[in-house]
Formats: structure tokens, sequence, C-alpha cells
């Protein structure tokens, strides 16, 4: 079935939203023309003539509110938000003032007896509140319905994942050879066995109970990854190397589940990990952003894609839940592939990035 709101919610070019915005100010102008006239008897060139340069008013106002929503809405600066809008739109106001007793009143009707400051300040309110709010409704309404929208789409991709997570690192093939590999260490190396078995425990239950939501500690998604390498690195020889490296402060923040997982995965199984090369890994926190890097010499290039298994579902996860906020950086150069990924996890109303 398709989704009711997909005309609402499709991807629109600059070019569309200005047609969009260009008809939605034409339409309020045109009935509220058509109004006076009927109202008022008022004669239609005068009442466009009189009125256009109003609207002009009423949309760099409604523009600048809807900046101010946008930046400090989200980052619930209420007190802000509310101080800065009753400031615009009283300069607004007095905008409109301004262009009556000027231009209305002063050139157009060649009237200069009218005082500036007497006028009731409710009535010029309501005509610029009117359409500045209903436009900024619209707005934010239209953000509601997307916001829902990308929710519903990253939950379905975590499904996806973890779909794909299963069945190709939980398969019968990764749970046999690591269930092979803990009944030899059973009598050479208890201890090593008892810690692999809660190694593999620990990762199961993560992928099946704790991602089901749509966002988990980096803590946990830092020990998910561990377990997942320590599992791995059961089927390797003595000879094969493998280096993870985890720095900086990542207390209290939050991610996305299994955003790197599919990098990590597609590193180790595509690269090589004898004595004449490694497979690099390497996570990096500074300043709530993260930067995931994997270098790997690739040993069977034929097979690995640059969409990579899970890696489609993954870029379209990181578009809905960092949008500008993440780059992603994929080069396959003098036989070494080098993954370059970086997310800024501050709040969701700063893109900016910082340098570390």
């Amino acid at each position: 079935m398709q989704n009711p709101f997909a005309i609402i919610l499709r991807k629109k070019t600059r070019f569309t939203r200005i047609i969009e915005h260009s008809l939605f100010w034409l339409t309020y102008f045109g009935f509220y023309i058509f109004y006076q006239v009927l109202s008022y008897d008022y004669d239609l060139y005068l009442a466009i003539r009189d009125n256009v340069l109003f609207l002009l008013i009423d949309i760099c106002i409604a523009y600048i509110i809807i900046y101010l929503s946008d930046k400090f809405l989200i980052k619930q600066r209420y007190f802000i938000l509310i101080s800065l809008s009753i400031i615009t739109i009283s300069f607004g106001v007095f905008l409109y003032r301004i262009l009556f007793i000027h231009l209305i009143n002063g050139y157009f009707y060649e009237k200069s007896d009218m005082s500036f400051w007497e006028f009731h300040y409710l009535n010029y309110l309501y005509g610029l509140s009117f359409p500045v709010a209903l436009i900024n409704i619209l707005h934010l309404l239209r953000k509601w319905v997307n916001s829902q929208n990308e929710m519903l789409e990253i939950a379905k991709l975590q499904v996806n994942q973890e779909l794909n997570f299963l069945k190709i690192q939980m398969n019968q093939h990764f749970l046999f050879n690591t269930l092979n590999n803990i009944d030899s260490l059973i009598y050479s190396d208890p201890e090593t066995a008892s810690q692999t078995i809660v190694n593999l425990s620990n990762l199961l239950r993560y992928s099946i109970y704790e991602t089901d939501v749509q966002r988990v500690t980096v803590k946990k998604e830092i020990e998910n990854i561990i377990n997942f390498i320590e599992l791995y690195e059961l089927r390797l020889a003595e000879s094969d190397k493998i280096e993870l490296k985890i720095s900086g402060n990542y207390d209290n923040l939050f991610i996305v589940p299994r955003l790197f997982i599919p990098f990590i995965e597609n590193a180790l199984i595509y690269g090589k990990k004898d004595d004449d090369s490694k497979i690099y890994i390497s996570i990096t926190f500074c300043d709530k952003k993260v930067i995931l890097t994997t270098m790997n010499q690739v040993k069977k290039i034929e097979y690995f894609k640059q969409g990579g298994v899970g890696i489609k579902n993954i870029k379209r996860t990181l578009d809905l839940a960092y949008q500008e906020r993440y780059s992603l950086d994929i080069k396959n150069k003098d036989n070494w592939f080098t993954v370059k990924l970086v997310i800024n996890l501050d709040d969701e109303g700063d893109n900016e990035m910082y340098n570390c």
C-alpha cells in the first residue's frame, strides 16, 4: 500500500519549493484582495496597489520566523524563540505603520496630517500575524510528517539490517565455526572458551533484543563491535593481523545501532590478514564527533563491490538519521580499500563539524 503522505514527503528540488511557496502567497493574496473588494467595495486596482507592499513585509517576516523556528525550536530554546519572534513581529508592525503613513497615506492619497503613533496596534498585529502564522503552521506540519516518516523508514531499515546481520553474521556457518572453536578450546583453554561463550551470548542478545530502539549508547555499540571482532579472531591463524584502536571519550553519547558493523565486516571478510598485511580498524571520538576508519588490502576484489552487503541500507540510514551531519568516503586505491565515516553526534539542531 502506498504511503498516504507520499506527495507531501517526496524529495523536492529548490525550484519546486519556490513554486509551491509562490503559489501559497499568490493564493493568500488573491483571497485577501477578493475579500476586500467584496466586503468594502474596494476598487480592484487600488486594493492590489495598496496591499502588495504589505504582502512583501508579510513574506519577509514569515521566513524570518521560519528560520528562528528551525534554529531554536528543535533545541528546545523556547524563551529565545518567543523573544526573537515577538521582536520580529513588532518590527513588522513598525514597517506596516511606516508604509501606511509615508507611502499609502502620504504619497498615494497625499494626506500628511496623520500621527505616526496613533493607531490600533492589534489591528496591525492581526493583519501581519495571520499569514505569518499560517505558513509557519504548514511548515511545522510538514516537518513533523517528514520526521514521522523518517522514523518509520529508519525502523524498517533497522529490521532489514537485523535480518541481513542474522543471515550473514549469525548464520549457521558463522555459528558453526564459532561453536567449533569453542569446542576445541574447552580442553586446551577452558577460561577462553567460557569467555567466548559469553561474547557470543552478548552478541546475540544485543542483535536481537537491545537494538529495537532508534539510539543506543555508544558504550554498548563499542562493546558489540569488540565482541564481534573477538569472535571473528577465533577463526584466524596466529599470523593473521587485525588492529583495533578505540580512542577518545564517548560517555553519554548515543548512536543509531549497528552503523559500523557492515564496514568492519567487509574489512574482515575481504581484507588480507597475513604476515605482509594487516587490517586496521580505528574508532576515534572527539568533541562529540565519531570517526570510523577501516583500511585493508583487498584479497578478492571481484567479490567486493562498493555497495557491499548492508552498505546500501547503512547509507540510507545515515541520510535519514544524520542528514548533513555525516560524511562517508570509500576509496579503492593501489589495492588498499579505505573507508572513512565521520558522524557528528551533537544535538540535532547543530550541523557544525568540529576539528580534531
